[in-house]
């Protein structure tokens, strides 16, 4: 496994914490320079690479950009741009914010081990995070998802509404078709604010753009005449939030 980070603190922070907290990382090696790191995976394959976004002569994003072969998973670790960070999370690819709290890594860690391994696979996702990446509005983003070994590059404007399942959340298309993402309905809140969902109960995150009308019931009715609950707190903000 290969940290780099440009700064020596971070490097060795992060080093630190994984043989605390990871044991099942045998051995790792940190770096703050690129071309040794470079030369790592060249000779090592690492399966992982911690990657720092925010680097003087070359970002984590154009260091990954110029690898021939990617054959290796990445977890940004970044106190980066907003517009970064969406582009990341878009392309369901993992990131960490500096300063890297143990649990939020080990959570990071647990997910990469789950991650299909297809090189096929991860090649599609990192083309379409330096698609989202290289998007001129976050408008234009779009989300990866996964059903069986398929993956789907889906625009928020196809996504009618969202429901909590635990620590999951089912996205729910026009037709129903449903996807399931590793985020909390507050992380995917955050996620899609900025195309126009809005929560409407503390189960469900709706597109107001394939909203109807609110009925009489205080439900809100879908273009695809779902019925989506609202909770009597959110009732005036939902209001107020159809009317923009």
């Amino acid at each position: 496994m290969l940290i780099l980070d440009d700064e020596q603190n971070a490097c060795e922070y992060l080093d630190t914490i994984i043989k605390k907290n990871i044991p099942a990382i045998a051995e790792t090696f940190a770096t703050t320079h690129q071309g040794e790191a470079q030369l790592f995976i060249n000779r090592q394959k690492p399966q992982l690479v911690f990657l720092d976004v925010e680097m003087p002569q070359q970002s984590g994003f154009e260091f990954l950009s110029s690898q021939k072969e990617k054959n290796f998973d990445v977890i940004f670790t970044t106190a980066f741009s907003k517009y970064a960070i969406q582009a990341i999370r878009f392309s369901a690819i993992d990131f960490l914010l500096k300063p890297v709290q143990p649990d939020e890594l080990v959570t990071a860690f647990e997910r990469f081990l789950n991650m299909p391994k297809e090189t096929e696979r991860r090649q599609k996702i990192y083309e379409h995070f330096f698609d989202n990446l290289n998007a001129k509005h976050e408008k234009d983003f779009k989300l990866t998802l996964s059903k069986g070994n398929r993956l789907y590059f889906i625009s928020p404007h196809d996504i009618y509404y969202c429901k909590a399942d635990d620590n999951y959340t089912k996205l729910f298309l026009r037709d129903n078709t449903e996807f399931i993402i590793t985020k909390t309905l507050k992380e995917a809140e955050e996620m899609l604010h900025a195309h126009h969902f809005i929560r409407t109960h503390k189960s469900f995150l709706v597109n107001k753009n394939h909203v109807l009308h609110l009925n009489s019931e205080g439900n809100l009715l879908l273009k695809n005449q779902i019925t989506i609950e609202v909770s009597r707190r959110r009732m005036e903000e939902i209001k107020a939030a159809l009317k923009t």
